[in-house]
C-alpha cells in the first residue's frame, strides 16, 4: 500500500528526523556539524521564517521540531536545509554523493 500524501500545514510544528546513509556516523566532527546546522537554521529563519523549536544532533542522525511559514512548506525548507548541509560537509571532508 502506498504511503499517504503528506499534507503540509503551518499550524503545528513538525517532528523531523533524518539519518545518514547506511546508518554510518557523520563524516565530520559533531561540533563543526552543529555550527553548520546553526548557521543554516539562522539563515532559513531570516529568509523563510522557519522556526526551530528543538534540535538534537546524534552520531548518525538528527531530530528537529520546527514550524514553517504559510509561504514556504516543509518540503521546500528541508530541500534547502539538507542540500546546503550536504554541500558544506562534502566540501569540508572532500567526499562526494549523498551525506
Amino acid at each position: 500500500m502506498p504511503r499517504k500524501k503528506l499534507i503540509y500545514s503551518n499550524l503545528y510544528p513538525y517532528h523531523i528526523f533524518a539519518r545518514s546513509n547506511n546508518k554510518d556516523c557523520f563524516y565530520i566532527d559533531k561540533d563543526q556539524l552543529w555550527r553548520m546546522f546553526q548557521e543554516q537554521f539562522f539563515e532559513l529563519n531570516f529568509k523563510f521564517n522557519f522556526q526551530v523549536h528543538a534540535f538534537v544532533l546524534m552520531d548518525n542522525h538528527y531530530h528537529l521540531i520546527a514550524s514553517c511559514s504559510q509561504e514556504h512548506d516543509l518540503g521546500f525548507i528541508m530541500h534547502k536545509l539538507q542540500g546546503r548541509i550536504s554541500l558544506k560537509v562534502n566540501k569540508k571532508t572532500k567526499r562526494m554523493n549523498h551525506f
